[in-house]
């Protein structure tokens, strides 16, 4: 045990400066002291862990990279971007078209700048995702200099051996055999909307398959020893192949490791304490590591299943199995509605069709990739996989949860481990209240209970252009619907937003004027989900839903698109919004003479922070103490404008932005 609470100090250690910290904070208390009560003065040296890795996450939160020079090792090389490993910095830097491979030593000139990326809400996040490989700047690609060229070329013998295929079933092979997925093909899409995509990629479970594959091959020929390690012998350059898959590393790490533990020091330690072994040098080769979902939800997960194998050593097979499976499904629900915010019922019964499928794909793939391309059958095998994705489409059911926030998620696995230790003490009593917590937080997850509870303003990451949802309680008005020409915003964006939000219907949906990034995702939007009533002209105004009281303040009859915008202030949870859509400076100055009520706490700023609104005059006039400006990030009108961030920093208002923060929200019960 004293193993597990090292590692257990090691990871709390590294999140205290990641994120949430008073929620971090209390935890590591919680922890530090059942340790100091259990081991006495041996919990100095848990204290000594959890500093070191503390220390570990401040560098990484708070150390600015300054040079102009940074030489070092591509750590990981994707097909327009690589990794770069400089010392303790890595950086991200862009390259079209890459053909960079992991271990080629560059000399890069260039000075950091921090990573900024155009994202929408509800979709995959690029800034997020490379914070959790501890990349916060980007480097410039003009000045590269290679010195040393690897000389196994990966890259370029996948390309080749991919192109031997149609598009299909390259896509399924890449993603498979090499972790890229394709979210142009349609064995992507279908595999994502079950909410499958993590049965994409080349993961232990399909590692542990092969592991079993080549003992049974080697079974008559050589010793049980053997047997303990050849597999993983044989196996250990699928890590280059793969690199950085986390699975296959922790997979092939722990096998040696209970090599290590049986047949070399004969220390017998426990599969837990072998596990937390592998876990600690892991994080101790990339601390980062403690990050990612593909490293610390199979650790977790292992531990766990090992408590629960030996709670239920004395039980029957089936029954085991069971409950395991109860408690797999129980893990999970938290992390399988994370982006969606919808549970899927039969995910694992649809794991046990789809992971044999994808094992017989991925041995033939890798047999291809070592031999010669066996096209018309993996062709064949793809159409098989293209109606088994197509028929679970059919049968799936999914239940909206809304969105858990870290609270809620902390006190589900808080209450989940509290659950083991009852049903291993056989506290039956206790048991129960478990139980009725439990189905008690999951019922009010699946219903909207939230939605008559609350009121909020949510200013919508649609990029560039604007969505303002108004909601109080059961009552919801949209203004704008933002729009893009290369993404459906109203269903990859807004519909699930609103469902996270457990929203199923919008009652007032508002355009402020016909501007594509304001209303392009209008007729999407009223055809995949239920919008009781649509304005848009100046004359339908005002309006009342519920406490929502809209009443447009721009009476200019101009031909521009710009002049007419309709500007309403919203006098809306004790404060006043003031939306200006993308009204000029011609509507604000008409709002001042005409001695408008403009007066407000947070301002929609107008037209994006472009200079033709937003001017110091107006600003002074409406006296906010909080700006919003609705922008994408390093879009191509330069938004916002330096002369505006200027003029708002002039009158001490604070600025949000919704290309640096994402959907910027504020929240009362009241």
């Amino acid at each position: 045990m004293i193993i597990f609470f090292a590692f257990i100090s090691y990871f709390l250690g590294l999140y205290l400066f990641r994120n949430n910290i008073f929620l971090i904070v209390i935890i590591s208390l919680l922890f530090l002291g059942y340790v100091f009560i259990r081991y006495k003065k041996k919990g100095f040296m848990f204290l000594a862990i959890f500093s070191f890795g503390a220390g570990l996450s401040a560098l990484n939160t708070y150390v600015v990279p300054n040079k102009d020079q940074y030489v070092g090792m591509v750590i990981e090389s994707k097909e327009n971007y690589f990794l770069f490993q400089s010392g303790f910095n890595r950086f991200y830097v862009y390259e079209k078209e890459n053909t960079r491979e992991v271990g080629d030593w560059l000399v890069i000139d260039s000075k950091p700048t921090e990573v900024s990326f155009l994202t929408y809400e509800s979709q995959f996040n690029m800034k997020e995702y490379l914070s959790t490989k501890g990349v916060k700047y980007s480097l410039g690609n003009k000045y590269i200099v290679e010195r040393v060229h690897m000389f196994l070329r990966i890259k370029e013998y996948k390309s080749k051996f991919l192109s031997r295929f149609d598009s299909e079933t390259a896509a399924l092979i890449d993603a498979l055999l090499f972790g890229t997925k394709h979210y142009d093909a349609r064995v992507t899409n279908q595999v994502e909307a079950l909410n499958l995509i993590h049965l994409l990629s080349f993961s232990g479970i399909y590692l542990n398959f092969l592991i079993l594959i080549v003992r049974r091959l080697l079974l008559r020929f050589v010793s049980e020893k053997a047997l303990d390690i050849v597999p993983y012998v044989v196996l250990t350059p699928l890590i280059y192949v793969t690199f950085p898959k986390i699975g296959l590393i922790r997979v092939i790490l722990t096998g040696y490791l209970r090599f290590l533990n049986r047949y070399v020091l004969k220390t017998n330690l426990r599969a837990p304490v072998v596990t937390s072994i592998c876990a600690i040098l892991l994080l101790l080769f990339d601390f980062r590591l403690a990050y990612q979902s593909s490293y610390f939800i199979p650790i977790f997960l292992s531990l766990l299943l090992y408590y629960i194998g030996a709670i239920n050593a004395s039980k029957r097979k089936i029954k085991k199995s069971l409950s395991t499976l109860l408690f797999i499904y129980l893990f999970m629900i938290p992390v399988s509605t994370l982006d969606r915010g919808c549970l899927h019922l039969f995910t694992f019964v649809f794991q046990f069709i789809l992971i044999p499928f994808h094992e017989l794909y991925l041995v033939i793939s890798l047999v291809s990739l070592s031999t010669f391309p066996f096209r018309y059958v993996l062709g064949f095998l793809t159409n098989i996989a293209d109606k088994i994705y197509t028929f679970l489409g059919y049968i799936d059911i999914s239940i909206p949860l809304g969105n858990f926030g870290i609270y809620f998620n902390t006190l589900y696995y808080v209450l989940l481990v509290f659950g083991l230790m009852f049903y291993e003490s056989q506290n039956k009593e206790m048991l129960k209240i478990f139980r009725y917590t439990v189905i008690t937080m999951v019922l009010i997850s699946i219903l909207p209970i939230r939605t008559y509870l609350i009121n909020a303003v949510y200013f919508i990451n649609v990029g560039q252009g604007d969505s303002i949802l108004l909601q109080n309680r059961d009552k919801t008005v949209l203004i704008d619907t933002g729009g893009n020409m290369n993404v459906d915003l109203a269903t990859e964006t807004l519909i699930p937003f609103l469902k996270k939000k457990q929203i199923y219907d919008i009652d007032l949906l508002v355009t402020t004027h016909d501007d594509y990034d304001h209303s392009g995702a209008v007729d999407s939007l009223m055809r995949n989900f239920k919008v009781k009533q649509y304005l848009k002209e100046a004359t339908n105004f005002p309006v009342q839903v519920g406490q929502i009281y809209l009443e447009n303040l721009n009476h200019l009859n101009a031909a521009d698109e710009n002049e007419s915008s309709l500007v309403f202030n919203v006098n809306f949870m004790h404060k006043k919004f003031l939306l200006m859509g993308d009204a000029n400076i011609a509507v604000e100055k008409f709002l001042i003479d005409g001695n408008y009520d403009i007066d407000c706490d947070i301002l929609k700023v107008g037209h994006h922070g472009s200079k033709t609104s937003s001017c110091e005059e107006f600003i002074l006039k409406c006296s906010p103490v909080e700006a919003i400006i609705s922008c994408g990030a390093n879009n191509k009108y330069g938004h916002p404008n330096k002369e505006v961030i200027e003029t708002l920093n002039k009158y001490n208002v604070s600025i949000r932005r919704t290309d640096l923060e994402g959907t910027i929200s504020y929240f009362s019960i009241f």
